[in-house]
């Protein structure tokens, strides 16, 4: 779709309007007085005019003549109805109706050279390695759309995903091929974790259910999760409706409990949060509309707050704030990793800002997640999965 842009320096040579042109146009007519206009030179969206000439082009001799006449004819026109018409309102409206009516002389020409503008950002540094990208909407799974990605104790790579009235978990080896169909389900899969000894936790209406080797093994009923993890120790941890955060011992029964986080720590209340814990049990909590993280110690006491809404005033991105952050998650250095649209940032053991970097695919994050291997898993909103290599700290 071409995008409609203003000229607001320039008006139109004939009634002093504003033009208003098609991206790639050559030419624009006036939606006043109708005057064609012609502009030179290749216009990039986002160029900016740094000169203009307005040279009136020449008239051959039979034109100029003609044109003198019907000059001379309009005039001797206006002065029979100006004689005629003696109000003074009405003389003022025939005026501006004669002045405002489309010219009948060859379109002026508006001569417009373009540069493209200096930039006014630095494009982000490489910070880990791209190793893969591939695409998880093929034959035999077909996602409608991708919700989760988790790895399980072989490497390989789990895809939730929603397809109208079912839901599926698909498997993927570690180069990207297609293994099976995991999981299905008519409930919607919003979140889902896998533990490393192959325990899967996945919410399915109001309740958290655990498999082990495709076998239900326990249903935590009442339970409706934004999110779930299961730390490296096995504890399920549930981040429930109005941001309650509760934590499981592996028999099932409750050893923490954080109620409605935001609304406690902020006085706001979330409509989406995201949940990731540490190797040490940390465990953060992220909202999407507040863009601020909480970590809170294992014994749940509040041990930071850090991020932050992205002030859009300044036109630059802050470092370490955020627009609409989508994921977070620990790597096992204990760095905090946040999307934000196609920009991951990276947060360090002290819940420091260090880094920050572009994905390879034009497309928002939808979740992230890090192996056995400390590799980096970036699920997008257009099917495919990245795979990156972040470096050691130094």
């Amino acid at each position: 779709m071409s995008k409609i842009m203003s000229l607001k320096s320039f008006q139109c040579p004939s009634c002093g309007a504003p033009l208003e042109f098609k991206e790639g146009a050559k030419t624009v007519k006036c939606s006043y007085c109708h005057t064609t206009v012609r502009i030179a030179g290749d216009l990039p969206p986002e160029s900016k005019i740094i000169q203009k000439t307005l040279p009136k082009p020449a008239l051959d001799h039979e034109m100029f003549v003609g044109q003198q006449e019907k000059e001379e004819t309009e005039k001797t026109e206006r002065t029979i109805a100006l004689s005629v018409i003696m109000a003074g309102i009405i003389l003022f409206f025939v005026g501006r109706a004669v002045l405002m009516r489309p010219s009948a002389s060859p379109a002026t020409e508006l001569y417009i050279t373009y540069v493209p503008p200096k930039s006014t950002s630095t494009p982000l540094p490489p910070y880990a390695d791209h190793l893969l990208t591939f695409n998880t909407n093929i034959e035999n799974a077909s996602l409608f759309y991708a919700e989760d990605v988790a790895l399980d104790a072989d490497g390989n790579i789990l895809v939730a995903a929603n397809e109208g009235n079912t839901s599926a978990i698909y498997k993927f080896d570690p180069q990207g091929a297609f293994v099976s169909k995991e999981f299905e389900t008519d409930f919607m899969i919003r979140s889902f974790s896998v533990s490393a000894d192959g325990i899967m936790s996945i919410p399915l209406g109001f309740d958290v259910h655990l498999y082990s080797n495709g076998q239900e093994i326990r249903v935590l009923e009442d339970q409706f999760a934004d999110d779930v993890i299961i730390g490296r120790d096995g504890s399920l941890y549930i981040l429930g409706s109005g941001q309650t955060i509760s934590r499981y011992d592996q028999d099932g029964v409750v050893n923490l409990q954080l109620n409605k986080v935001f609304e406690t720590q902020l006085g706001v209340t979330e409509i989406t949060s995201h949940l990731a814990v540490d190797k040490n049990g940390n465990i953060y909590v992220l909202g999407e509309s507040s863009a601020v993280i909480f970590k809170f110690a294992t014994d749940g006491t509040l041990a930071d707050q850090f991020g932050g809404k992205f002030e859009s005033g300044s036109g630059l991105r802050q470092s370490g704030t955020f627009r609409y952050p989508k994921s977070i998650a620990v790597d096992s250095y204990g760095r905090i990793f946040v999307s934000d649209w196609d920009v991951i940032t990276v947060f360090d053991a002290n819940d420091q800002y260090l880094a920050e970097f572009k994905i390879v695919e034009d497309m928002n994050v939808q979740d992230l997640a890090f192996d056995k291997d400390n590799t980096l898993y970036v699920l997008t909103d257009d099917y495919t999965v990245e795979k990156y290599k972040v470096p050691d700290p130094k």
